[in-house]
């Protein structure tokens, strides 16, 4: 980054950030954080940024206390979503979502695509739930993504072999890329 041919802005700052949480690597991770700060005080995107690096570490209670300081500075985290468009609408859908017209058929499609996936080797990459919680409970938060949901909604409801088009406002996580390839192989 520092023999960049111009001056680095926050976003590639960020992409290191993240690549921190990869890593695991806090000490690189708060340096950075401190750089985009001062780059974009107000962009809420760091602090979440940051508490993820801490979660990603098990560093609990740092993660915590990164989304109270949000929360004092009035800064919330927009919650991702996916969307496609079907028929000139466009159908939002987001992670555990039950409010589409459509739930019961989108939920019972997963689950099928979930299934027949895992049997073409699909493996759920756990690594991306930033939760404490049980193994399972982790599991259960991927399959139920906003990408997963809204690739099952096309799926349901276009023609074989039409391409389905997903919309995300933040970035797709490496086990919904993962999933979503494996979808392409058993739905052909």
């Amino acid at each position: 980054i520092n023999t960049m041919p111009f001056e680095p802005d926050a976003s590639i700052w960020r992409a290191l950030l993240d690549s921190c949480r990869i890593h695991l690597n806090t000490t690189i991770g708060k340096r950075v954080a401190k750089r985009i700060l001062a780059l974009e005080p107000k962009d809420p995107s760091t602090y979440i940024l940051v508490s993820n690096l801490y979660s990603a570490s098990g560093r609990w209670h740092c993660s915590e206390m990164v989304r109270e300081n949000m929360r004092d500075m009035g800064f919330r985290k927009h919650p991702g979503r996916s969307w496609i468009i079907f028929q000139n609408k466009i159908h939002f859908f987001y992670a555990r979502d039950k409010s589409h017209p459509q739930t019961k058929d989108i939920y019972s499609g997963l689950e099928i695509l979930i299934l027949e996936c895992l049997k073409a080797g699909y493996v759920p990459d756990t690594s991306f739930v930033l939760h404490d919680v049980e193994e399972h409970q982790k599991k259960d938060f991927l399959f139920n993504h906003s990408a997963k949901l809204a690739a099952t909604y096309g799926l349901l409801m276009s023609r074989p072999g039409k391409p389905i088009r997903i919309v995300k406002n933040i970035l797709l996580c490496w086990d919904c890329h993962t999933f979503l390839k494996h979808v392409s192989v058993v739905t052909k």
